[in-house]
């Protein structure tokens, strides 16, 4: 899979922080495995996105309201310094709570 810099990410996620918003839609989301405390999981069917409480939440709330719609969230993923790749279009399919935030599952296909 070709890697993307950061310029070309932030041309299309158009935010610096981790979850990009239009309308009260999220458009997108920065994935990062590495992450201190909170790592991301990406899987070939699943992605596991991880917030914590420092989050903006209006962020979060708009992400938690994109479950279960029939709209998708481009997924970015950060693999080192200036290499992304980009991961297409997921469906949130749910969240829960979990220890210093909320995970959030999504799927390629609408469950």
């Amino acid at each position: 899979m070709p890697t993307m810099s950061w310029n070309e990410v932030v041309a299309i996620h158009n935010a610096q922080s981790g979850i990009s918003t239009r309308d009260g839609k999220v458009r997108s989301v920065l994935c990062n495995q590495s992450k201190e405390g909170y790592a991301d999981e990406v899987r070939s069917a699943a992605i596991f996105y991880r917030v914590t409480s420092s989050t903006n939440q209006k962020s979060v709330a708009a992400l938690r309201g994109m479950a279960g719609l029939n709209e998708t969230v481009r997924v970015f993923e950060k693999l080192g310094v200036n290499q992304w790749v980009d991961h297409g279009n997921w469906f949130v399919h749910d969240c829960a709570p979990e220890e210093g935030g909320e995970v959030f599952h999504f799927t390629k296909s609408r469950l």
